[in-house]
């Protein structure tokens, strides 16, 4: 049954190829030593608690493995392979980590607003397709107001290339956006007018880009006419 889980939770996700046998037979890695915090997350490495939800993480060599997921923070995720004890670990020393049924958070690091934080961030996954991936990270406000209500503090990359933030003014987020979806002339246009908000806006420009991306190939493939 937890072998099924697990599978159902990748393919739900998205992440890779993992073949059905390779999750089946694949155990848990043990964990590495975590690295050495500094004085923004002084944390324990290790806690004890219960309750923890059935995820995967996946480690810096791109492999997963099946792990229960306690508490974290944008700073920090606690995970185990049994027990009650669990392990700390900083972004930077996975790239990911899953809670079923299905929150992704991706590994942040050189980040501008973060620089000072060498073990970068956790950002939750918004938006992955058409090469392009967004995440928010607007939780590693202290404020719970912030948090629920301020504005999205986003990153992208393209492809797996380097982490950018997303600019909150409009003018440098039309810049960036019209570079990113500079072959689809509707978005363009629409960038153009100087309406859409960089926050708000961002995910729907995405995703209409996606399925833009996924009609000029079905046309290039003679499987739908203009």
């Amino acid at each position: 049954m937890k072998k099924t889980l697990l599978f159902s939770l990748l393919m739900v996700v998205g992440f890779g190829t993992i073949a059905p046998m390779a999750v089946a037979q694949t155990k848990p890695a043990a964990f590495p030593a975590p690295g050495t915090y500094n004085q923004l997350t002084p944390d324990p490495t290790q806690v004890r608690q219960a309750g923890g939800k059935v995820g995967a993480f996946q480690d810096l060599e791109g492999h997963w493995h099946a792990v229960q997921i306690g508490d974290y923070t944008a700073y920090k995720v606690y995970m185990n392979t049994g027990g009650n004890t669990y392990q700390a670990f900083l972004p930077r020393e996975i790239k990911a980590f899953v809670k079923y049924p299905g929150d992704t958070l991706l590994s942040l690091t050189g980040l501008a607003s973060h620089s000072k934080l060498s073990g970068g961030v956790f950002g939750l996954q918004q938006f992955r397709g058409a090469g392009v991936q967004l995440v928010d990270y607007r939780y590693t406000r202290r404020s719970l107001l912030e948090r629920l209500v301020g504005a999205p503090a986003l990153a992208i990359r393209q492809e797996a290339g380097p982490w950018q933030e997303v600019p909150r003014s409009k003018s440098a987020f039309q810049q960036l956006f019209l570079v990113l979806l500079a072959d689809d002339a509707a978005a363009v246009a629409e960038l153009k007018t100087g309406r859409p908000r960089p926050g708000q806006d961002a995910v729907r420009l995405l995703t209409h880009y996606a399925d833009f991306r996924v009609t000029q190939q079905l046309r290039l493939a003679g499987t739908v006419r203009p």
